[in-house]
């Protein structure tokens, strides 16, 4: 009976062997590995799909040392060369050494003449060499409040309401009191959704924080160490972020919006890193961190035009594809506080993505605060730091706690929390769903601001709120009955070349391309979703340049606008605008791109050239494509990642042998040894397994027992949940504050659809005659006939 095992065992071995050779590719290229640029240079190397070349290969082309591959990226991979074995001139790039080889090597092969230009050499499996450079990243902290206008200090609104201990209570921006202006918690409560802070660190060890710490999706690429911890006098960020999101329930700080999910922690903002550690950091874990919530990017200050590129873009998008098992990664990023400087957020190529939730800020007066940045990439906003007030939540220390955090650096992991109630209930929504959930949930405010105009899909937006507040019970309750949208496909435009001198006046230049049905049904759009502009203007001045795009039925978005401290000569070289603004409207027809310059004569520019891309839904039924004059709904279908180049959808492969030949096989042995250790323990396993199931079948505590399958089945494992009822606008007790993140009523809950884009809710009834219906402002071109204003579109996909 002994040798019973024998044939399952070699089995095992063999089935080990093989999983360890495959997945020496992916699972050892995944850790992070530290790097010294005091002593080394290092180059990002992509190669083509299944390249021949092996990094072997590359290190003989281009005299570099293989350093492995980046992060998930199987086509990416790291080289170095060391500093003290190149002269000091090489250090630049006009002269630095694999530089220059490989543009050599470039123009060697596009000037061979002989037939083996026919046949593909080694140096045209190389598709882009970026050399490394050490960076900051900045947070979008809090900025300085001015005088508060009305004293919000809590033991003084505590005192006006009869309430003796205010330090647990007096999280506003959960229960307001006062103004009543709230998130409108709900009782799910995030159990089952993993959420990371891309940040300077996490206290895992706060009271606050230790319960739900996910040490297996954290990691410092600053220190290079598993356990992200503050380390830094000033690493206080990323803790204040993470207990907006997920602090415990207990005494110490209140609670975070989703109390019962996990967070991890990714620190990368405590010191320079480069774009390969910013990228494996977008794409660490990402099987098991859910949401990644970045509340950082490039300066806030007026001047700087930044976008990820390379290898930071190409990790984006392996996330949206490939995360969370196809079905995306949700990133969450913070607007920008550079607004009492004049910034905007299409100037942020990081919030200027369609891959990103662009999160803004309100106060807790419904009034927009000074330092938050409007632009036409914003989706959304929730509450934060503004007329006196700030946000309570935890502070780094076993039970310290801040009453100062702020700015759209605290808007953002509100956002997250709530996304996290969400994917609580609807874990199968993808990165696309959960964008247009938030925006049909969306609840516009304040109608008497002048920026609210309404899209021709009869949706409300304003390029400082976006589509309005997020409201947690609305968009839970939206989620439950939502459709899942169809796959990505986009259309993208012939090139417009324009070439013309840009004259100072409000008139300036005038572009138009047209859409036809026939452009919509070779790709199978099913609806508008996403709108990008990639754009060349030279310019003296780049502060001086606005762009605006309007629809073919006069929706207005403000691309471009002007920034008073923006003295960068260079104008906009293949910028990329996107909007938001357009959702749902229809693309058919004449879109107008207009280019001013109206601030400094003295200054002037040229507009060169600029493409349109339309991005949305596919539709699996030709009859139900777009036509003209408004959209058609999407449809249920399951959404599949597109293949960026060509348009087609795309399942996640298999490594290739070409792509396995790019891993060393140096330590496969070590791994052979240890598949048949652990083969030896799952035999043993087995064995005694094979004893309790049928030695002790049936009895209580044995393998698949009747109380396991009970237990099983009674949802106790689950990270479902019913939903109690919304908190009304009473002041709250701590106890009740408590009780409303603690366990789910047993009653059910409605699942109708409560909130359609809220301009139907009461908040809209009283002004909604106070909205402009996005025509042009003065100054832009006329508003051309071939169009009526379209209501509501209530087809969507609830």
């Amino acid at each position: 009976m002994a040798f019973i095992w024998i044939k399952p065992l070699l089995l095992c071995l063999l089935l080990l062997l093989v999983f360890f050779d495959l997945s020496q590719a992916t699972s050892l290229s995944t850790i992070p590995r530290k790097r010294n640029y005091e002593e080394n240079y290092y180059y990002v190397i992509e190669v083509i799909d299944d390249s021949f070349v092996t990094p072997h290969d590359v290190e003989k082309l281009l005299d570099v040392q293989h350093e492995g591959q980046v992060g998930a990226l199987e086509n990416w991979h790291v080289f170095s060369i060391r500093k003290n074995l190149v002269a000091r001139s090489d250090s630049e790039d006009s002269h630095d050494r694999v530089l220059a080889r490989y543009e050599q090597l470039k123009s060697l092969r596009r000037s061979d003449s002989s037939n083996q230009k026919r046949s593909m050499l080694q140096i045209d499996a190389i598709r882009s060499v970026e050399k490394q450079y050490l960076r900051k990243r900045h947070k979008r902290a809090p900025p300085p409040i001015p005088t508060p206008k009305i004293d919000y200090n809590p033991s003084t609104v505590a005192a006006s309401l009869g309430i003796a201990d205010p330090g647990f209570q007096y999280q506003w921006h959960l229960i307001n009191p006062v103004e009543h202006n709230d998130i409108n918690v709900t009782g799910i409560t995030g159990k089952g959704v993993y959420a990371a802070i891309v940040d300077d660190g996490l206290d895992a060890n706060s009271d606050d924080l230790a319960a739900n710490f996910f040490a297996e999706g954290s990691y410092d690429f600053n220190d290079h160490v598993k356990v992200p911890l503050p380390r830094l006098s000033d690493d206080t960020h990323g803790t204040r972020c993470a207990g907006e999101i997920a602090a415990a329930k207990n005494d110490v700080c209140g609670v975070g919006v989703a109390p019962d999910a996990k967070i991890a922690g990714i620190r990368i903002l405590s010191g320079q890193i480069s774009d390969v550690d910013e990228a494996e950091a977008l794409n660490y874990a990402f099987q098991k961190n859910q949401i990644y919530s970045c509340s950082w990017g490039p300066p806030d200050d007026g001047q700087s035009t930044e976008a990820p590129k390379g290898v930071i873009l190409q990790a984006m998008i392996k996330g949206i594809k490939e995360g969370r098992g196809g079905k995306g990664s949700i990133f969450v990023f913070a607007s920008g506080n550079g607004g009492a400087v004049d910034d905007n957020c299409n100037f942020d190529g990081y919030t200027n993505s369609i891959y990103t939730i662009t999160v803004g800020a309100v106060d807790r007066t419904h009034s927009h605060p000074y330092y938050a940045e409007k632009c036409s990439a914003l989706l959304i906003s929730t509450y934060s730091s503004g007329s006196g007030s700030y946000i309570f939540t935890t502070d780094v220390g076993k039970r310290n706690c801040t009453s100062m955090h702020g700015g759209t650096s605290a808007a953002a992991p509100i956002a997250t929390g709530v996304f996290s109630l969400v994917l609580q209930i609807r874990p199968d929504l993808t990165w696309r769903d959960l964008q247009y959930l938030t925006m049909i949930s969306a609840v516009p405010f304040n109608l008497n601001e002048k920026e609210w105009i309404r899209n021709y899909a009869g949706r409300l937006y304003s390029h400082k709120w976006g589509y309005g507040k997020l409201d947690a019970y609305r968009i839970v309750q939206n989620a439950k009955t939502f459709k899942n949208l169809g796959t990505q496909v986009y259309l993208e435009m012939p090139v417009i070349d324009v070439d013309e001198i840009i004259p100072f006046s409000d008139h300036g230049i005038i572009s138009r391309i047209n859409v036809t049905q026939k452009d919509i049904d070779n790709v199978s759009l099913a609806h508008l979703e996403h709108v990008t502009v990639t754009i060349n203007i030279e310019h003296t001045r780049r502060g001086d340049i606005e762009v605006d795009l309007i629809s073919p039925y006069g929706t207005v978005s403000h691309l471009g606008a002007t920034r008073r401290y923006d003295e960068f000569k260079g104008g906009l070289n293949n910028w990329t605008f996107m909007s938001v603004i357009h959702w749902d409207e229809s693309p058919i027809g004449e879109w107008v791109i207009q280019v001013r310059d109206r601030q400094n004569p003295e200054n002037s520019g040229t507009f060169k050239n600029w493409m349109l891309k339309l991005w949305g839904g596919k539709i699996a039924d030709a009859s139900s494509i777009i036509a003209a004059p408004s959209p058609s709904p999407s449809i249920n279908e399951s959404p599949i990642p597109i293949d960026e180049s060509t348009q087609t959808s795309v399942l996640p492969t298999v490594p290739t042998q070409s792509s396995i030949a790019f891993e060393s096989k140096s330590n496969t042995w070590i791994f052979a040894v240890f598949g048949m250790g652990m083969a030896f323990i799952f035999a043993g396993i087995a064995y005694f397994a094979k004893k309790r199931c049928w030695d002790n079948r049936g009895r209580k505590g044995g393998f698949f027992s009747r109380d396991t399958y009970e237990s099983l089945q009674s949802g106790e494992v689950t990270n479902g949940g019913d939903v109690s009822l919304p908190l009304n606008k009473q002041f709250i007790t701590s106890r009740e504050l408590f009780d409303a993140f603690g366990d789910s009523s047993d009653d059910d809950e409605s699942t109708q659809v409560v909130f359609e884009n809220a301009y139907m809710d009461e908040y809209m009834n009283d002004d909604e005659k106070k909205v402009d219906n996005g025509s042009y402002t003065e100054g832009m071109i006329e508003h051309r006939d071939g169009g009526s204003t379209s209501g509501s579109n209530n087809e969507d996909h609830q």
